[in-house]
């Protein structure tokens, strides 16, 4: 993976996480249902999330070694 690879999945962690704040943010008032469904999401969001840093963390990981 190179470093532009990298860049883009950080970007998404990013921006999955501000989306994240924002549903966060309109929790309440959400019935059972809703509140549901928000756990499935925010469940796949960080799932999503941990899988897009590993592949920043390898290419790093890549980067390190080919600068010694």
């Amino acid at each position: 993976m190179n470093r532009l690879d990298a860049y883009d999945k950080a970007v998404i962690v990013r921006d999955n996480l501000k989306l994240m704040w924002v549903i966060h943010e309109n929790i309440e008032g959400m019935n059972p249902e809703e509140l549901n469904l928000y756990r499935m999401g925010i469940q796949t969001f960080l799932l999503q999330a941990q899988e897009e840093i590993e592949g920043v963390i390898e290419a790093l990981e890549e980067t390190s070694e080919d600068d010694e």
